[in-house]
């Protein structure tokens, strides 16, 4: 659940720094060819880079701690709170989940429009096009040349990725700015091409630049978005000199791989199977999870007693030890104590533990070190 949490907290963090050096530095430049491999690899760097392998951190004390165990709450029939963490996935999934049905359902509308004439406007979707039968020859000819643009160039994959990426990431507004960016770029491109073969484009455009289109997957000649596209064609072209702007993706793309490496110092990862590490792809779980955890412990703990009867004084002990490759908990010792009585108890339940599911780092299983904080309280 946490690495799911992380690759998406680190995959949009990535996707955002990238965008936003775009919109500061590159939107406004005419190099489209390259703005659109700017947004297309900030898209499928943010997907891939938080799922490289990187190094495990070996040094230092062990760092798997695993949530404090209430014991006077399970002793007293408490019930364990939600778990958030299962809510978030959930609500999100149910986000993805009506997402990529909006986006079926787009595609099968795209693929129907570039097939027919009816809404009388030229659009493009994959390898299909579609320009109206009633406009003039030669409007249609520029129409054609535009539409032809879109389909040599894949446009409309660039599309569909990023309509999934929207899917996945709805809850992030930096996707659907992206998204809206990368039209315009491609309408600028196909633009770009047909007026220099076609000297009266811009009166053909601003004469079928009423309405919007119906179909959002489609690459359509007709854009809300005519008045940015007007005012992009009577840009002067950027200067050469204006490439180095790009050269920032160097920076970038290793301050992006800072990012998703581990904060401490690491070395290569090998692990054998005597070696003990503190943190794998994923790590061992008690038989049933957490609240299978507590109930255990509140289950066979025998709260201390003193010598005259009473129960020993609220405290905390820090109990570590080692989930070995075939699950077994072993090496069992004080990591932080409390009082002798408190700490003599939670080092034995935690021996009489039953084997874990073992943790694994690239499809090994590999023995984890752990450490069970185990809260006592008096009824």
């Amino acid at each position: 659940m946490t690495s799911a949490l992380e690759y998406v907290l680190t995959c949009n963090l990535v996707f955002a720094l990238l965008f936003a050096t775009y919109w500061l530095l590159l939107r406004r430049e005419t190099f489209f060819l390259l703005n659109r491999a700017w947004l297309v690899g900030s898209a499928i760097l943010a997907m891939v880079l938080p799922c490289l392998p990187r190094p495990v951190a070996l040094d230092g004390l062990p760092v798997i701690d695993l949530p404090t165990v209430e014991l006077s709450d399970v002793r007293n029939g408490s019930t364990v709170g939600p778990d958030w963490l299962t809510v978030l996935l959930a609500i999100h999934l149910f986000g993805v989940l009506i997402g990529l049905v909006r986006l079926w359902i787009d595609i099968r509308r795209a693929w129907s429009a570039s097939a027919s004439n009816a809404e009388n406007e030229a659009c493009s979707f994959l390898w299909r096009i579609s320009v109206p039968v009633q406009v003039a020859p030669e409007d249609r000819e520029a129409m054609m040349a535009h539409e032809h643009v879109h389909v040599r160039h894949w446009h409309s994959m660039d599309i569909l990725l990023f309509r999934f990426l929207n899917a996945v990431n709805w809850f992030v507004p930096t996707w659907w700015m992206a998204l809206r960016e990368l039209r315009l770029v491609h309408e600028h491109t196909a633009d770009a091409y047909a007026r220099a073969h076609y000297k009266d484009y811009e009166a053909v455009l601003l004469a079928h630049a009423l309405g919007v289109p119906r179909f959002v997957l489609t690459n359509s000649f007709r854009s809300s978005d005519i008045k940015t596209r007007m005012t992009m064609m009577q840009r002067t072209p950027s200067p050469n000199k204006a490439r180095i702007k790009y050269l920032a993706a160097v920076p970038l793309i290793v301050l992006s791989i800072t990012i998703t490496e581990p904060t401490r110092s690491a070395v290569p990862f090998r692990a054998p199977q005597n070696e003990v590490v503190t943190k794998a792809d994923r790590m061992p779980e008690f038989p049933g999870g957490m609240d299978a955890l507590m109930k255990y412990l509140g289950d066979h703990v025998n709260y201390p007693k003193t010598a005259d009867g009473n129960d020993v004084p609220a405290g905390t002990v820090h109990v570590q030890f080692i989930v070995t490759t075939s699950g077994a908990v072993e090496k069992v010792a004080l990591k932080k104590g409390s009082s002798p009585e408190l700490d003599t108890e939670a080092i034995r339940v935690v021996r009489t533990m039953p084997k874990w599911t073992p943790g694994s780092h690239e499809g090994k299983p590999v023995a984890v070190q752990m450490v069970l904080p185990i809260r006592f309280e008096p009824s």
